[in-house]
């Protein structure tokens, strides 16, 4: 939101300060996570949605000795990949699109975090650990050698893992977004997915989409996101704070010198 310096000012119309800042609270606590939230429930549902194994009106057809007379027309293209069903679908892609926006802010602050660490001590707070590797000895070390030691401290390092795997979920939905829509089965276009796989190979495929979206989205993107909108909330809490010791200020003057 930027400072709130000289809000104790007479000039400045208070009642649009805290419009600004109601607003910001209903964006970071209530809007922009249910968003995000919608749309993850949408895109799982539609996922989800079963494809009915035969063309409608093509289902096998039996004769009275129950003898197969109609064979019956597989549905090629499943559901998901109908370009007529993704257009409304696609919304819920362009929301997760837009949350993925907060990532470059959730490293910028992990590594102001990590450069105050070095200068007073504090804890880093971060959204999601990354599993320590487990530092085997080198054959040098294991014949009497010392190792050099490293550059980088252990929180630079675990730092620098942490914003990589974090860039990654970014990268990760990058690639979900290429195959899927990678399998969009227009007319004009024979090289999807859809025309390379068979029908039981792309429920396979759509299978493997689904379990792809719930690990890198559901379960690695919404630590991320929910720690931007808490940072969010705390640079609120200071803005509303300055703004309340502003409105202090200004009411002590008023009544010291009520004639101003």
């Amino acid at each position: 939101m930027g400072t709130l310096d000289g809000l104790d000012s007479k000039n400045v119309n208070t009642n649009d300060i805290v419009k600004i800042l109601v607003h910001t609270f209903t964006k970071y606590i209530e809007k922009e996570p249910k968003l995000l939230e919608t749309a993850i429930e949408e895109i799982d549902k539609y996922l989800a949605i079963k494809t009915p194994r035969y063309m409608k009106g093509k289902e096998p057809k039996y004769d009275s000795l129950g003898k197969i007379s109609f064979p019956g027309d597989i549905q090629q293209t499943l559901y998901q990949f109908d370009p007529d069903n993704v257009i409304a679908f696609s919304k819920y892609v362009r929301e997760v699109d837009r949350a993925m926006k907060v990532i470059p802010s959730v490293a910028m602050e992990i590594r102001r975090q990590l450069k105050e660490y070095h200068q007073t001590g504090i804890p880093l707070s971060t959204p999601i650990s990354v599993p320590k590797q487990e530092e085997k000895p080198s054959i040098l070390e294991k014949i009497g050698f010392k190792k050099e030691p490293d550059k980088m401290s252990k929180a630079d390092e675990q730092v620098e893992a942490l914003i990589s795997h974090i860039y990654e979920v970014r990268d990760k939905w990058v690639v979900w977004n290429e195959y899927f829509y990678g399998a969009i089965k227009y007319d004009t276009n024979n090289g999807t997915w859809s025309d390379i796989y068979s029908r039981d190979g792309m429920e396979n495929f759509l299978t493997r989409l689904r379990e792809f979206f719930n690990f890198w989205i559901v379960k690695k993107f919404l630590p991320i996101h929910q720690y931007a909108m808490d940072l969010e909330l705390t640079h609120l809490k200071t803005d509303t704070g300055d703004f309340v010791k502003a409105l202090a200020r200004m009411q002590h003057e008023t009544q010291m010198n009520p004639q101003a």
